[in-house]
């Protein structure tokens, strides 16, 4: 699996070993989501933010692959404001775009900013049609539970099980 290619040569050698590794694949295995994402994971898992955000920004900013915008809500990110700037921008011009409010809580989330997060969460719980799947839930319930709103968190959390 790619992750553990990754994770081998930041645990055998160093970030500069991984990102030669990662530079020295070919073009159409980078461009393979599920590598990218390994990649961006074992980053993530490590601290190793500027690769990180160098791959990161310009899928977000971009945002034509939703399965890699669903998947960058997974990663334990320390410092992602660059990226919750990006989402906001997205934001601005289509203010209740679901997979946009989504990707904008859980970063915001990561980042510990509580209101910004359940702002988000709020208006993306809001949408007409829309489901919160199991990731939104489990998040938006930590971020009320972070808010001193346990009692909407217990009742989230019961509503989605």
């Amino acid at each position: 699996s790619s992750d553990l290619a990754f994770n081998q040569q930041i645990r055998e050698k160093d970030n500069t070993a991984l990102n030669e590794y990662w530079n020295g694949l070919a073009r159409k295995v980078k461009q393979r989501e599920q590598a990218t994402f390994a990649y961006c994971k074992v980053l993530a898992e490590h601290n190793v933010l500027q690769p990180l955000v160098k791959i990161l920004l310009p899928v977000v900013k971009k945002g034509a692959k939703e399965s890699l915008l669903r998947a960058i809500r997974q990663l334990p990110l320390t410092q992602p404001q660059e990226l919750i700037t990006a989402s906001q921008k997205h934001l601005q011009h289509d203010q209740h775009n679901a997979k946009w409010l989504s990707l904008l809580a859980h970063l915001a989330a990561t980042d510990q900013h509580w209101p910004m997060a359940e702002k988000a969460f709020n208006g993306l719980f809001h949408l007409d049609g829309r489901q919160l799947d199991q990731q939104d839930v489990a998040t938006f319930a930590r971020v009320l539970q972070k808010r001193n709103q346990a009692d909407k968190a217990i009742s989230l959390l019961l509503e989605h099980q």
